[in-house]
C-alpha cells in the first residue's frame, strides 16, 4: 500500500464501497462488508477460479436478487473495476486488506495452539516472498490490535535460529510500514541479523548481501559499524572473501571508509590458507589495482603460500621477487620456477637464470623445458644448454628430454643424437630403449638402434627384449631371433618369438623342453604359456621330450600333461618313468601308480621286492591288485606276516579275500608281539568274516593277561 495509507484509511474505503453495495432488500451495510471480505479472501487466498460476479450472485446474502441487479451494485460500489471478463479489485492492497479482514473476522484473538486451522497464519517458510504476502502483513497488524501476545510469539518463532532465514523479512516489512506499532522488534532483528552477519553463518554470498541490506534499512547506524567491524576485527573463521563484501556493501554507504578498510585487507588482512590468502589478493586488485599488487608483493615473500609464492610473484610484477624466488633456497618446484623464468624472459630479465634453474632441477625434464623457454630468444644458448646436459654425467632420463630438444631445435641432429644415446651404456637400459625407439615412431628412422640394443650382451635383459619386440613389428623373423637368443627360457619372450615367427617359436620352445638343465617346472611353464597356439601333437611333443630329459616330481607332472592329452601316451610314458632303475622307490612308485595297465610290470616288481620299504609294497601291490589279482595275494600275505609298522599288517590282511584274509587276521590276533588295540582290531574283523574263527580269535585275547582291563572288558562284550 502507499506509504500514508493506515488499516483506518483502509478500513474506511472498505466500509465505504460496503455501503454502497448495501443496495438489495434485507442487506445491510454489515453483510455488504461480509460479502467484500469473503470474496477476497476466496480470490486472494484460496485463488478460487470463479469470477467476482459468481461469487456474489452465489452468496446467500443476494438470494434472490436480480443478475442486472448484482452488476449494477458491483459497478457503482467503487471497489470493483469491470473487465471484459466481469470484474476485478479496483485496488490490490484493499483486496489484500480485505481477505485479512475476513480471517481476523473469524479468529480474532488471533493464532491459537488449541486451533490447529491457525496455524498455516505467520509461520515460518522456506520460500520468499510468501503467497498472498500482503494479506498476511494486513493481518499481523489487525491481529496486533487485539491478541499481541499471540502476534509477538509467531514473529518471535521467525526471528529464531532455525527460521529466521528469509522470514526475517516479513519482520522488516512489517516494521516499515508500521503495522505493529510500539513493538520492541527492530532491537530483536538488528541482533538476528548482526549475529548472522559478524558470525559468518550464511554461506551463500548472496544470501549475506542481502541480509546486509536489511540491515542498512533497519539501522544504517548498526550497518555501517558491523561492516567496519568485519574487516578491522574480525570474528576467528571469517572468510578474507565475506571481508571483501563488507567493503563492498560498506562502500554504498561510506566510500571513504570502505577505502581504508580495504587498505588494511591488503597488509593485515592476508590470513587463511594460502589459496584463500591468494584470491583475497586478486579480489583487492579488482577494486583497487595498487594495493592489489602490494597485497600480492606481500604473498609472494611468505615463506607460508609455498608454491603459490609463483602466481602471487607474477602478478606483483616484481622482477626482484620473481627472480629471488627462482633460487633453490627457497624450495619451489622445477614447474613454478619454470613459470618465474618464462615471466622473467618476457620483460628480458632472464639472465644468469637458466644456468641457475638447469644446475639446480630436481625434475628430469626441467633442462629441456629451461632450453625451450630460452629458444625462442637465443637458438644458440639454447642449444648449448641441451647439448651440454644431454652428454653430461646427470641421469639416463634428464638426458633423453635434452636429446629430444635437440632433435627439435636442429631436426637434422636428431637421428644422430638419438642413436649416440642408444648405445651409451651410462643412460641405462629404459633410456637406451626410449631413444632407439624414439628414432623410429618419432622421426620415422631405421630399426638400427633397436637391434644394435637387443645385440648388446652387456645391455639389461628388459631392455633387450623390448627392443626386439620393437624390431618384430617391422621384420617379425628378426624379432623372433632376437628375442630367442636373448632369452630362450624365458616364457614372454619365447611367447612372443612365436607370436612373431611361429617356426622359430616352435624350433626355440623345442629345443628348450630337451634342456635338462633347465629345470622341468620352468619348461613346463614355458609350453603352458605357449600352449593355447600350438596344436595337440605339438603339445604332446613337446610335454613328452620335458619327461623324458627330467628326474623325479617334474618328469611325472610333464607326463600328466601328456595324459591330459592323450590317456594312453601319458600311461605309457608314466609306466616308463616308473621303469627307470635309476629313481628312487618313492618316485617309481609315484609314477607307476598313475601308469595304469601299462605299468603293472613295474608294480610287480615293486611289490616283490623287499629291498622296498613296506609301505610302497603294499601301495604298488594295492594297485597292482587291479590288474594282477594273483600276483598281488603273496605280497599282502607277507605283508600281513611280517610288514612294518603293525598297521601295515591289518592293511594287508584286510586287501587278502576269503580264508586267506580270516587266517591272517587271526595271525595278527595270536601275536603276542604286536599291539594289543591292533590284536583286537583284527579279531574284530575276523569276526565279521568268519563268526567261529573270530570268536576263537577273541577268546585268545580274553585268555591273555597282557591285555588291559579295558580292553579285555570289550572283547567279552563281544563273546556274549
Amino acid at each position: 500500500m502507499a506509504a500514508g495509507d493506515t488499516l483506518e484509511q483502509l478500513e474506511w474505503t472498505a466500509r465505504l464501497g460496503a455501503g454502497k453495495l448495501a443496495g438489495t432488500p434485507h442487506l445491510t451495510a454489515d453483510d455488504a462488508f461480509a460479502v467484500l471480505t469473503g470474496i477476497a479472501y476466496a480470490r486472494v487466498v484460496r485463488q478460487d477460479p470463479r469470477t467476482v460476479l459468481d461469487l456474489v450472485t452465489g452468496s446467500r446474502r443476494f438470494a434472490g436478487a436480480d443478475r442486472a441487479d448484482v452488476v449494477r451494485l458491483l459497478g457503482g460500489c467503487g471497489v470493483f473495476t469491470a473487465e471484459d471478463r466481469g470484474f476485478s479489485f479496483a485496488d490490490e492492497d484493499l483486496a489484500h486488506f480485505l481477505a485479512a479482514r475476513h480471517v481476523a473476522q473469524r479468529h480474532p484473538r488471533g493464532p491459537k495452539w488449541w486451533q490447529p486451522w491457525t496455524g498455516r497464519y505467520l509461520a515460518p517458510r522456506k520460500d520468499w516472498p510468501w503467497p498472498a504476502l500482503e494479506t498476511h502483513l494486513y493481518l499481523a497488524g489487525l491481529w496486533w490490535r487485539e491478541s499481541r501476545a499471540a502476534v509477538e510469539r509467531r514473529l518471535n518463532r521467525l526471528l529464531s535460529d532455525e527460521h529466521w532465514y528469509p522470514n526475517i523479512q516479513f519482520v522488516l516489512e512489517l516494521l516499515r510500514r508500521n503495522l505493529v506499532p510500539g513493538n520492541d522488534f527492530t532491537g530483536r532483528a538488528t541482533a538476528v541479523l548482526g549475529e548472522a552477519l559478524r558470525g559468518d553463518h550464511l554461506a551463500d554470498d548472496d544470501h549475506w548481501l542481502a541480509g546486509a541490506g536489511w540491515l542498512s534499512t533497519l539501522d544504517p547506524a548498526a550497518a555501517r559499524t558491523l561492516l567496519d567491524e568485519l574487516v578491522r576485527t574480525p570474528r576467528e573463521g571469517c572468510r578474507p572473501q565475506r571481508k571483501l563484501l563488507a567493503v563492498d556493501e560498506l562502500a554504498e554507504h561510506d566510500p571513504p571508509r570502505a577505502r581504508e578498510n580495504l587498505a588494511v585487507l591488503a597488509t593485515t588482512g592476508l590470513v587463511g590458507k594460502p589459496a584463500d590468502r591468494l584470491e583475497t589478493a586478486r579480489l583487492i586488485g579488482e577494486r583497487d589495482a595498487a594495493l592489489g599488487a602490494r597485497a600480492m608483493l606481500t604473498l609472494a615473500r611468505s615463506a607460508a603460500m609455498r608454491e603459490l609464492r609463483v602466481p602471487a610473484a607474477i602478478a606483483a610484477g616484481s622482477v626482484e621477487v620473481m627472480r629471488e624466488l627462482t633460487e633453490p633456497r627457497h624450495g619451489l618446484a622445477d614447474d613454478g620456477r619454470l613459470k618465474l623464468f618464462a615471466e622473467l624472459l618476457a620483460r628480458d630479465a632472464g639472465a644468469g637464470t637458466a644456468d641457475l634453474i638447469v644446475a639446480t632441477a630436481t625434475e628430469p625434464e626441467t633442462p629441456a623445458r629451461v632450453a625451450a623457454l630460452v629458444h625462442p630468444h637465443d637458438h644458440a644458448a639454447a642449444m648449448r644448454i641441451v647439448e651440454s646436459v644431454a652428454w653430461s654425467a646427470a641421469g639416463g632420463e634428464t638426458r633423453f628430454h635434452a636429446v629430444k630438444a635437440i632433435g627439435e631445435f636442429a631436426p637434422d641432429q636428431a637421428i644422430p643424437a638419438l642413436h649416440r644415446l642408444s648405445e651409451d651404456p651410462a643412460a641405462g637400459g629404459d633410456v637406451r630403449f626410449a631413444a632407439a625407439r624414439h628414432i623410429v615412431e618419432k622421426h620415422g628412422g631405421t630399426i638400427t638402434a633397436l637391434v644394435g640394443l637387443a645385440e648388446d650382451k652387456d645391455a639389461p635383459e628388459g631392455a633387450r627384449i623390448r627392443a626386439a619386440t620393437l624390431v618384430g613389428k617391422t621384420e617379425p623373423a628378426t624379432g623372433a631371433r632376437l628375442l630367442v637368443a636373448i632369452a630362450p627360457r624365458r616364457p614372454d619372450a619365447l611367447k612372443r618369438a612365436f607370436d612373431l615367427d611361429p617356426a622359430v617359436g616352435y624350433a626355440a620352445l623345442d629345443k628348450l623342453a630337451r634342456s635338462s638343465a633347465t629345470p622341468a617346472e620352468s619348461r613346463i611353464e614355458v609350453v603352458e604359456a605357449i600352449g593355447a597356439k600350438l596344436d595337440r601333437g605339438k603339445r604332446i611333443r613337446l610335454y613328452s621330450a620335458i619327461a623324458e630329459t627330467s628326474q623325479d616330481a617334474g618328469a611325472r607332472e610333464a607326463a600328466r600333461k601328456v595324459a591330459a592329452l592323450d590317456s594312453v601316451r601319458g600311461q605309457r610314458l608314466m609306466a616308463d618313468l616308473a621303469a627307470r632303475p635309476t629313481a628312487g622307490h618313492q618316485d617309481r612308485v609315484a609314477a607307476a601308480l598313475e601308469g595304469g595297465a601299462a605299468a603293472a610290470p613295474v608294480l610287480r616288481e615293486l611289490a616283490t621286492d623287499t629291498a622296498v620299504a613296506d609301505e610302497l609294497r603294499f601301495k604298488a601291490a594295492k594297485a597292482l591288485d587291479r590288474y594282477h589279482r594273483k600276483a598281488a595275494e603273496p605280497v599282502f600275505r607277507d605283508l600281513a606276516e611280517q610288514g612294518r609298522p603293525d598297521e601295515l599288517r591289518l592293511q594287508a590282511a584286510l586287501a587278502l579275500r576269503g580264508k586267506h584274509a580270516v587266517k591272517a587276521l587271526v595271525r595278527i590276533t595270536e601275536d603276542r608281539h604286536a599291539k594289543a588295540d591292533l590284536r583286537f582290531q583284527a579279531a574284530l574283523q575276523a569276526k565279521r568274516q568268519d563268526k567261529t574263527a573270530g570268536l576263537a580269535a577273541l577268546r585268545i585275547l580274553d585268555g591273555d593277561s597282557r591285555i588291559p582291563g579295558r580292553l579285555r572288558n570289550q572283547v567279552r562284550r563281544h563273546l556274549q
